[in-house]
């Protein structure tokens, strides 16, 4: 042992787990001379019902064991109790063998995404060697497909002592491997899963758990989770298996005392967390395998009671889609997803500013039908609906029970645990689900991207749900910036995934159909309707994503609105010839156009459909719509405007009345027209004067 494996020890979870009686607690008090059963109801009749703490110095690590019950009936307990466990002892009796919760607890931890155990060998002083070759051979093969197959397996006795040295060693070495997975966890902001609260005499309220991430001081601030987003707190002290220290680390067990709290505010499954770090959600996007020896399979929309962390809240399971059968030990988190990925557009990084017409292309393909059972073993991807919100993290393994009859179904891996609700989606929304179960960074950081609405850059809000380490957090977001469509209207960028903006442009081109099928009288649609139909888009982003779809001919575009090129008036031969004989009316009139009364009288049939035809025509631009009750014909208004325009090159100024002689038309004409005029922007009322608006020097 060397002077650095005291002075700066490792810090780790140790959790126990057995059917009742199989001798956990014992071996607890053998190892650290602690009884973990604290209550007098536990030490009269000689079970665990609570949770036990001890602590075990064992250089260079300094355990903080958390002992489970071991019956059937505190189930859920012993789930509170491994949260946070880095490494586990399972323990079965070798006078005993295996029994109904050994296996129960053993599926349970399979779930709990540990890097490490040692199993142990109880009460061998009670039996003979053989038997205990026998049992140890049960037990080896019951392991064999989890977590703990090559785990080490040590003969013990608490009341002899046989096997403790052998069992402190097997620690250190498991103790290695847990602490290499847990490394990244030590540098993440501070989280503890509460799992006891009570109150001190003179102090106030103390909350008690086992630190999962992060560093904590007294004197820090701190947030209660789910239950008070709006309000943080302040540590008064802290402890650590009963000694008073300035600071607590991951892998510690730690009692705060909490200001400005009450003991009645707080209870088990809520959690301590840095401010700010990660919100609490009532929907969490997860990868779900159901348990290998489930009867029956678990089914979509069925009700759920979920254990993540130290929270126990009910809910309902709905399926997204089926990901892989009969293989749940190789799921999704740590692997690449197997779907098959839409690439990033061509020039995905360009600006929308009409340069490229390779952000909005392409769709999402059909899907096959979801999957309505999940058989044992199988793996989908799905959503938790909860009854409350919870506080989850990317990559968190929570397990998912029956409420009743009581019995585990499977387990849920966390892939975004804020996402909104995910409707209907398509094969595209199931490939990014997927890749939000990349081990890679920059996928995971892209996917969220895709799902992302409002058009901010990736910054802490989205650092934190996926899990991106702060040291390779610029390399991640800078890599993905790149790949990233940026809107910018003035100051203001917008930033979205390309696909994303393949999406939105399809949603917009989906609704123009509708709105021809309403409207089928309408050449286009006003845009204020296309704003309204997307109003969780900024308007800059519609704007740049209409003008995109008009670039690429996909939509065209009037003073009037916005339409499809191959949707419009569906007219009778009768109403089609009418149309073409007003157009030429107006034509042939010029500057004196007939009235709407003048153009019904003319009409031979269809007079009711005259003004709707009037409409039509302004809105394909064949006339000019001066005012409601005014047309020119496009032949006609264009001459008239350069000739205005050319003029106000020789003056600073133009009435009406010196408009109306220039152009040698009436007043009752020459009055809308300039008013129509201001209203396009290409002249400027001053009193009675008139020059040229900012749309005419803009357009040259």
């Amino acid at each position: 042992m060397n002077h650095d494996d005291l002075q700066n020890p490792e810090y780790l979870i140790l959790g126990t787990a057995g059917h009742i009686d199989h001798g956990k607690t014992s071996l607890v008090r053998a190892l650290t001379g602690t009884n973990t059963d604290r209550l007098p109801e536990e030490q009269k009749r000689g079970i665990t019902i609570e949770l036990g703490f001890a602590h075990l110095s064992c250089p260079p690590f300094e355990f903080g064991i958390v002992d489970v019950p071991g019956h059937q009936r505190f189930v859920r307990t012993m789930l509170a109790g491994s949260t946070g466990v880095d490494l586990v002892l399972l323990i079965v009796a070798a006078d005993d063998s295996i029994n109904q919760q050994t296996r129960e607890h053993l599926e349970i931890l399979k779930f709990l995404d540990l890097p490490a155990g040692v199993i142990v060998l109880s009460k061998c002083d009670r039996v003979e060697p053989d038997w205990i070759e026998l049992v140890e051979q049960d037990v080896r093969e019951l392991v064999q497909e989890s977590f703990l197959a090559d785990a080490p397996i040590v003969r013990t006795s608490a009341i002899s002592g046989l096997g403790l040295d052998e069992l402190k060693a097997a620690l250190r070495a498991q103790g290695k491997i847990a602490a290499s997975a847990r490394a990244s966890r030590k540098v993440q902001p501070f989280r503890m899963p509460i799992d006891r609260v009570f109150s001190i005499a003179g102090h106030g309220t103390v909350v008690t758990g086992s630190v999962t991430h992060g560093r904590l001081a007294v004197g820090d601030t701190i947030q209660i989770l789910p239950e008070w987003p709006d309000r943080e707190f302040r540590v008064r002290q802290l402890q650590s298996h009963d000694r008073s220290v300035d600071h607590v680390v991951r892998g510690q067990r730690a009692a705060v005392n909490i200001a400005g709290v009450s003991v009645e505010e707080v209870q088990r499954g809520f959690q301590l967390v840095a401010p700010g770090e990660l919100p609490a959600s009532d929907c969490i996007t997860v990868q779900m395998t159901a348990a290998d020896h489930l009867v029956g399979g678990l089914q979509d929309h069925q009700i759920i009671r979920v254990h993540l962390a130290t929270h126990v809240v009910l809910g309902k399971v709905r399926f997204l889609q089926v990901r892989r059968s009969n293989n749940a030990k190789s799921g999704l988190i740590g692997s690449r997803p197997e779907v098959d990925e839409t690439p990033f557009a061509d020039n995905a990084a360009e600006q929308v500013d009409g340069s490229s017409d390779s952000v909005l292309s392409g769709a999402g393909e059909g899907l096959p039908p979801t999957k309505k059972v999940l058989a044992p073993g199988e793996t989908i991807l799905a959503q938790l609906l909860l009854d409350h919100p919870v506080l989850a993290n990317w990559g968190q393994h929570m397990v998912v029970r029956r409420p009743s009859p009581v019995e585990t179904l499977g387990q849920a891996i966390v892939l975004d645990p804020c996402l909104p609700r995910v409707a209907r989606p398509d094969s595209e929304d199931l490939v990014f689900v997927a890749q939000l179960a990349s081990d890679k960074e920059e996928e995971r950081l892209s996917a969220a991207m895709y799902f992302s609405l409002d058009g901010r850059a990736p910054g802490p809000h989205l650092q934190n749900r996926m899990a991106i380490s702060t040291d390779k957090w610029a390399e991640v977001r800078a890599t993905t910036l790149e790949k990233m469509v940026r809107v910018q209207d003035g100051s203001n960028e917008w930033i979205f995934h390309p696909a994303r903006m393949t999406k939105l442009s399809h949603v917009i081109l989906k609704f123009l159909d509708q709105q021809h099928t309403l409207q089928p009288k309408r050449w286009f649609i006003d845009v204020a309707m296309i704003e309204r139909h997307l109003n969780f888009l900024p308007s800059a982003v519609v704007t740049a994503l209409l003008k995109r779809l008009q670039q690429s001919h996909k939509l065209r575009r009037s003073a009037t609105g916005i339409g499809l090129p191959d949707r419009g008036p569906n007219l009778t031969k009768n109403q089609a010839k009418l149309l073409e004989q007003l157009l030429q009316q107006f034509r042939s009139a010029g500057l004196q156009p007939p009235t709407i009364e003048q153009c019904i009288g003319l009409a031979a049939k269809n007079k009711q459909d005259v003004e709707d035809l009037l409409k039509m025509a302004a809105e394909s631009g064949d006339l000019v719509r001066v005012d409601r009750e005014t047309y020119l014909a496009r032949e006609a208004f264009e001459p008239a405007w350069q000739s205005i325009r050319a003029l106000f090159e020789q003056t600073s100024g133009l009435t009406v009345s010196q408009i109306r002689d220039h152009l040698q038309i009436t007043r009752k004409l020459a009055v809308p027209l300039c008013e129509y005029l201001d209203a396009c922007g290409l002249t400027k009322r001053d009193g009675d004067l008139r020059a040229l608006g900012a749309n005419a020097i803009r357009n040259g």
